[in-house]
């Protein structure tokens, strides 16, 4: 049978049984009409297809041409590469079809009015739901929806060979909304509008591209492969590839460079390109070389002009500080009095910080201050976990950017340019989280004339996750005032504080050699455990379930690894851990291959602000919130966020949700929690640097529980984040001062 692997064949069928499916692959059992030699069933006497595909139909004749592949688990399968159905849209056929969608009376209701109601769709002709009791917008376009990919979109697949996916082809349908207009696309420009489609990226469409090219299904004036099309696509991806990674500008020398090896047979289109579309799509440096997108460059500049309008305009509060020294009986040092008598003298300032240096006991009596003296102030920070952190810690009310801002994705940015923040102080924790484009939404609601701006951060944690740099180039540019605390409360005790000191600095808690399992502190709030990677996930589980047994919550417990991909990687640890917490129960609810039970700790994966409450009521969900599942049935499950937030999921949202017992390092950031469990294997030897190791020791209330190889830890001790991106900010900032 290896030698038949990838072997291409034919075959009618019908479909069985569906066993997976999830958007882009599904995996159907089906009857295939007269095999024969070429197609068998695996061992099980099954004949198993896979693919990306559309959802198939029962008691539909299909025809399919697939290669024949051996899974090393599942055995013998047909990988579709195309798929045609069967066109009868007769009274009896149209009633199959549509008896998967509808109840049955439903569809007699719809055939009686409209018989050829298939036809009709596929025409694009119009239909009117007046007429059709008990068939309205919502179940309507469900119907539309399986009709045209059922029937328009697999033919405009077999049309181009199969070589445009059924997914693209889904997509494509989406934006353009008719077959003419889709094909139009494809032949006018077809790297602009395939790599506009959400998904498809430069690599995928070029593929693509020079394969419906190589078929002739592609009617151009010359050589797509040679054009300055695709010459500037190749820019557009490296530059968008260079955002991706943090930066926001690169050498002109190296993007050439990259765009040569990537695509060699139109380099001599590179410098009419960006020559072409200086100062519209591109700005360029003459200066330093540099190159990146001019919307981009825009944005930075705009950040940088804000600043100094902030700096510019400053508004003396004349308020003695020195009587906010004290505050629920603690006295602040020096250095972070540096914070209260700032903002009483500058529109904006910068407070950084490491782990354990009274960061937010400094924000305490900042706000004590500013209540004090009727000044109004808001606080917010880039995410929902971080917001709650400064929540619990101050008692007053902080809120994601987002949310503060007004954000509606419908309606746009509620404080903007137009209509700016009423409050005195805007104070933004864990600001290093903010990439430019989201420090451009904040900056444009504040009114620099009136309105002092403070920025919170930890400077060694983990950079923006989009593009820009945002903190280290302020810092860099020594513009704004800054209080920098150094002093680490609670060093002197041994643990947590100490340890995360040491990683900090560079400096190994523990020597290479060590073996077995060491206690810090006083108070017992750092232990380190040496052990074989494939003992790791088994030491987590036991560490997990004791914490639960002696009374701490799953909201209580964080386990954060480096990745999310392998053996310690988050999703196997989270599939480990659900297994062991819910082998007894049988409440769930299935999308694709992750299973949700009563009681899973989730974490949110995507801003909704259109999620439904238990009690109806329309609110926010943010990017990042954990939450227990409290509640399933057949159709949805609810999620309680805590602070009586009850969101319903049903089956068509449950993407938005993934399980959360364990975490990225980098997602964890901001977070925090009374017992934090940090996974450090052999395996994560490359992904691992002092940057997040620091970051996951530091998300612990009260203890972290250190589980790895010491000798992987030191390595990534002695290796950091490289901070330093390549960005516009900190030079615009110094030419414009």
């Amino acid at each position: 049978m290896k030698n038949n692997d990838n072997k291409e064949v034919k075959f009618d069928f019908t479909l069985a049984y569906k066993r997976y499916e999830s958007e882009d692959y599904k995996i159907y059992l089906v009857d295939i009409k007269n095999p024969t030699d070429d197609i068998k069933p695996n061992t099980r006497g099954e004949f198993v297809i896979v693919g990306d595909i559309p959802e198939l139909s029962f008691n539909i004749n299909y025809q399919a041409i697939a290669t024949m592949e051996i899974h090393k688990t599942f055995g013998l399968q047909y990988k579709i590469k195309n798929i045609k159905q069967e066109r009868k849209t007769d009274l009896e056929s149209s009633r199959a079809f549509l008896s998967e969608i509808l109840t049955s009376n439903q569809t007699n209701v719809l055939l009686e009015v409209y018989p050829n109601i298939i036809d009709m769709i596929i025409n694009g002709e119009e239909v009117d739901l007046n007429k059709t009791k008990g068939i309205k917008d919502f179940t309507f376009k469900k119907i539309k929806s399986k009709i045209i990919d059922n029937y328009v979109l697999l033919d405009l697949c077999e049309e181009y060979n199969g070589i445009l996916s059924f997914a693209i082809m889904k997509k494509l349908y989406e934006e353009y909304t008719s077959v003419e207009l889709i094909k139009k696309a494809i032949n006018e420009n077809p790297y602009e509008n395939l790599c506009s489609i959400s998904g498809i990226g430069f690599l995928t469409a070029d593929k693509i591209i020079l394969e419906l090219e190589k078929q002739g299904k592609i009617k151009s004036d010359g050589n797509i492969t040679s054009s300055k099309f695709r010459m500037k696509a190749s820019i557009d991806y490296i530059l968008s590839e260079n955002e991706i990674s943090g930066n926001t500008k690169m050498k002109i020398a190296t993007l050439r460079n990259k765009c040569k090896s990537l695509t060699p047979e139109c380099i001599e289109y590179f410098t009419d390109i960006i020559k072409s579309f200086k100062n519209n799509k591109y700005y360029i440096n003459e200066k330093d070389k540099t190159i990146g997108f001019y919307q981009t460059y825009q944005v930075e500049s705009y950040i940088a002009m804000n600043i100094l309008n902030l700096l510019s305009n400053p508004i003396n509060y004349k308020i003695n500080t020195e009587l906010y020294r004290e505050y629920n009986g603690i006295i602040l040092t020096d250095e972070q009095m540096g914070v209260l008598n700032n903002i009483n003298k500058y529109n904006i300032s910068i407070l950084t910080a490491a782990a354990g240096s009274g960061k937010s006991q400094t924000v305490s009596n900042l706000i004590y201050m500013l209540e004090d003296n009727n000044k109004t102030y808001i606080m917010m920070s880039p995410t929902g976990k971080a917001a709650k952190v400064l929540q619990d810690y101050t008692g007053k009310d902080v809120g994601t950017i987002h949310r503060k801002l007004g954000y509606n994705p419908r309606l746009g940015w509620k404080f903007n340019e137009n209509n700016k923040l009423n409050v005195d102080v805007v104070i933004v924790d864990e600001a290093s989280m903010c990439d430019i484009w989201l420090m451009k939404h904040l900056l444009e609601a504040i009114d620099t004339t009136k309105t002092k701006l403070l920025l919170v951060f930890d400077s060694y944690q983990l950079p923006s996750v989009s593009a820009g740099n945002i903190t280290q180039d302020l810092l860099a540019s020594s513009v704004i005032p800054t209080t920098v605390l150094t002093k680490i409360f609670r060093y002197n005790e041994g643990g947590l504080m100490q340890v995360a000191t040491k990683i900090r600095n560079s400096q190994e808690f523990l020597p290479s050699n060590f073996i077995g399992r060491k206690v810090f502190g006083i108070n017992k709030d750092f232990i380190y455990v040496e052990l074989l990677q494939t003992k790791i996930k088994e030491q987590v589980a036991q560490i997990y379930l004791k914490l639960l047994k002696d009374g701490y919550t799953p909201d209580d417990i964080m386990i954060v690894t480096s990745q999310n991909k392998g053996d310690y990687g988050t999703r196997e640890i989270n599939k480990y851990i659900q297994e062991l917490l819910q082998k007894n129960n049988d409440s769930f609810i299935t999308r694709g291959k992750t299973k949700f039970y009563k009681g899973d700790k989730v974490v949110q994966t995507i801003n909704n602000y259109d999620a439904t409450t238990l009690y109806g009521e329309i609110t926010e969900i943010y990017n990042g919130n954990t939450g227990i599942i409290s509640d399933i049935n057949y159709n949805e499950l609810i999620v309680d966020f805590g602070d009586g937030k009850l969101i319903v999921y049903d089956r068509d949202n449950l993407e938005q949700l993934e399980l959360a017992y364990c975490t990225t390092i980098h997602k964890s950031q901001g977070a925090s929690a009374k017992q934090v469990i940090v996974i450090a294997p052999k395996a994560h030897t490359f992904m691992l640097n002092s940057n997040l190791l620091y970051v996951g020791v530091t998300r612990a209330k009260q203890r972290v529980w250190c589980i790895g190889n010491i000798t992987t830890i030191n390595r990534a001790i002695k290796k950091k984040e490289n901070l330093n991106r390549q960005t516009y900010l900190k030079e615009i900032l110094e030419h414009l001062k």
